[in-house]
């Protein structure tokens, strides 16, 4: 009886009663049983090997599974030793396990044998060693399960299920598509290549692999095995072009041939990479085959068109579904970037915006976009430049970031810009914006750009929105400045009315006191008149006759005098005067004056004094510049209390005589010396004040001094402290107006 059951690999158990030996000589006998029959046929139905092995390791029994391994009838096998079978190679790894069964222990291993007839193989082998009644080993029982279908498929589930982890795990695919191939090149086959189809129509590999990196180097190296043109179709066009699903070949030098680029050292190559079976399947993509993946292996018939054929079908649908998955997220990725940059940049244009809100002058402004904007994009400097001479010119406002004498603050450039000056480069690099505000043109924002890496649509954007707020900001400049210069100008017209009111309403206010002074100046002459002419309308003596006559001759005088000052008032407003020149004696006409005024200075009994050099000779009228004197000494002695002193003198000062009438009178308020000579103007005048007058003296005296080409002036050093009047007068005729 054997000593255990026998563990078939579809799980039933022989049953050791069933199975016995008979004994004959030398206890090498064939197996036999009440039931041999029945067993016999059992092992031959079974796809597993059976064999009975003696101690000698020859087969004694074989069943009909090793004719399709072998390709041998089991009776050839008989007598057989187990290495010559098997062959070396296989046997090898299997002798220390048949002499372990024989030396009594069960053995039970899962190995990969490569059988001198029956290929590489994956087996589960059970050892069952066979004892006499005595115990003595007299051989072993060995049942052999072939698992290379079940390894393979079990290789392949774990291929899928890494390929599938390392294309969920990258970006790039492309990275993940040469990773896979690696993977494959070392799992289930011996080569792999990725193809796809090039925007020009040229077959393109993008990834080739081998188990061996010197293969592989050499495979990149010397050419593509697939390679064609556009010109030249293959069954890879076809495949990448949705004319094939794909193909399976067993002979290389075949494919190799039909290819049009395959010349005579390229096939050569080919053949040199001992492909044995290749599969080709396409790689498809969203809508469209993106690429095609190849296996190849050099075991003859490794790939056929059924199981192989799916599983590479599904790599492939997975490598597409990692394009798909890589772009999808690259495509999320970018979008979130430029999410993220767009909200920078309006972050950066709200910051922008605010700060120019502040900015009210092109100063300001150039210095905010330079200062914070530039920077703030990533620009390493930049300047502001403001059309100039009537748009002929660029002027460089502000500038940043450039070296010396390029673009530096004040610099002009003329317009057009010459081709090789700084602004010519700069536009035609497409760093130089225009800031326009509508029609209206302010000049040109000049950027500092990387001329190493292009430049990003959007980053263009931000610049030309930057631009855009610096223009705005410019011309609300303009507006500022011009509503300042507008509110200037009405604040000088609403100053320069308020002075033109206050100077007629003054006007009117001294017209009005000038009226009111020329009548009481009229009457107080009027008076004695009519009283002389009474008393001589009653007939007076002769005494009281001539003393009446006099006072109505110089009351009438006076009425004349103020008249005749009216009148020249008058002329001289109206430029009806006229001037007779001619070559005068000061002293002469100093001492006429004299005579003119005495009778008031002596009634109010000043002491006048006179000064005048000899020879002194001006080219003037002589009844005018009298006429200047005569008002000038009238003034002092009226202004004068009496007792006073009054001088009058002349010198010479260059080309100029000086005339001065000086008193130690009421003097002239700081305030009212710079009207003085202004019409109807007196200081400290009342209706009522003694000594009259109409305050147009001066203001005669000024026009007609002014008439002679010169100058007058009146220096007080305040009320009480007396007044002196200087009057400048040319020397020559040459000197004196036309």
């Amino acid at each position: 009886m054997l000593p255990s059951p026998l563990n078939c690999a579809f799980g039933w158990k022989v049953r050791r009663e069933a199975c016995v030996r008979e004994a004959g000589s030398g206890g090498d006998g064939a197996l036999v049983s009440s039931d041999g029959e029945l067993l016999r046929q059992i092992a031959e139905m079974s796809p597993l090997l059976i064999c009975y092995v003696d101690r000698d390791q020859r087969y004694r029994m074989v069943n009909r599974a090793y004719e399709g391994w072998f390709g041998v009838a089991p009776e050839e096998l008989i007598g057989h030793h187990v290495r010559d079978v098997v062959g070396e190679q296989a046997y090898a790894p299997l002798k220390r396990p048949i002499e372990a069964a024989l030396s009594g222990e069960r053995i039970t291993l899962e190995t990969k044998l490569l059988y001198r007839k029956g290929g590489l193989r994956y087996v589960r082998v059970n050892y069952v060693p066979h004892r006499s009644d005595e115990g003595e080993i007299l051989g072993y029982l060995a049942l052999i399960e072939d698992l290379s279908e079940r390894q393979r498929l079990e290789e392949i589930r774990r291929f899928l299920a890494e390929a599938t982890a390392i294309l969920a795990s990258s970006l790039d695919y492309m990275d993940s598509w040469q990773r896979v191939a690696r993977l494959a090149t070392s799992t289930v086959a011996d080569w792999c290549w990725i193809h796809d189809l090039a925007p020009d129509g040229t077959l393109r590999l993008v990834h080739v692999e081998h188990a061996d990196t010197d293969m592989t180097d050499r495979a990149r190296t010397q050419g593509d095995p697939h390679r064609a043109r556009v010109t030249a179709p293959s069954p890879f066009h076809d495949i990448l072009e949705g004319r094939s699903a794909g193909f399976v070949t067993q002979d290389l030098q075949s494919l190799a041939a039909g290819q049009a680029t395959a010349d005579a050292e390229h096939l050569a190559y080919l053949l040199s990479l001992k492909h044995r079976s290749t599969i080709t399947v396409p790689i498809p993509g969203q809508g469209k085959i993106i690429g095609a993946l190849t296996l190849a292996s050099s075991e003859p018939g490794r790939f056929d068109g059924g199981d192989d054929r799916s599983i590479t079908e599904e790599l492939a649908r997975r490598l597409g579904l990692a394009e798909q998955h890589a772009r999808a997220l690259q495509a999320e990725q970018e979008a979130r970037l430029a999410a993220e940059r767009a909200t920078r940049r309006m972050s950066l244009l709200q910051h922008i915006t605010a700060a120019l809100a502040n900015a009210i002058t092109a100063e300001e402004v150039a210095d905010v976009v330079l200062t914070h904007g530039l920077p703030a994009a990533g620009l390493r400097g930049g300047a502001v430049l403001l059309t100039a001479e009537g748009g002929a010119a660029l002027e460089v406002l502000r500038s940043q970031g450039y070296p010396p004498g390029v673009l530096e603050a004040g610099q002009r450039v003329p317009i057009p810009v010459d081709e090789g000056g700084a602004l010519a480069a700069l536009a035609a690099a497409g760093s130089l914006l225009p800031l326009d505000v509508g029609a209206r043109h302010h000049g040109y924002l000049a950027i500092g750009l990387d001329a190493t890496r292009p430049l990003p649509a959007e980053d263009h954007q931000l610049h030309v929105a930057i631009a855009t707020q610096c223009a705005q900001a410019l011309e609300r400049a303009r507006l500022h400045q011009e509503r300042a210069e507008l509110h200037d100008h009405a604040q000088r017209i609403a100053a320069e009315n308020a002075a033109l009111y206050q100077e007629a309403r003054e006007s009117e206010e001294r017209k009005d006191e000038f009226l009111a002074m020329l009548c009481h100046e009229l009457r107080n002459p009027l008076t004695p008149m009519l009283m002389g002419l009474e008393l001589l309308r009653r007939g007076l003596r002769n005494n009281d006759l001539d003393r009446n006559a006099a006072i109505i001759q110089r009351q009438a005088e006076t009425i004349a005098r103020l008249v005749e000052d009216l009148l020249d008032i008058s002329r001289i407003t109206r430029g009806k005067i006229e001037l007779r020149r001619h070559p005068l004696d000061v002293a002469s006409v100093m001492a006429s004056a004299v005579e003119t005024a005495r009778p008031l200075v002596e009634s109010r009994q000043h002491a006048l004094t006179i000064e005048a050099p000899e020879g002194l000779q001006i080219e003037a009228d002589w009844v005018r510049i009298e006429q200047v004197l005569t008002n000038l000494l009238n003034n002092a002695a009226k202004y004068t209390d009496p007792g006073g002193n009054i001088a009058l003198s002349a010198a010479r000062d260059g080309g100029n005589v000086v005339l001065s009438v000086r008193d130690t009178g009421l003097g002239i308020p700081a305030d009212a010396l710079p009207h003085i000579f202004e019409p109807f103007m007196q200081a400290e005048r009342s209706l009522d004040h003694a000594l009259g007058g109409l305050g147009i003296g001066l203001t005669l005296v000024k026009r007609l001094v002014e008439l002679h080409g010169g100058h007058v002036e009146a220096l007080s050093e305040g009320a009480g402290m007396g007044t002196e009047v200087r009057v400048r007068i040319p020397l020559t005729a040459a000197a004196l107006p036309s």
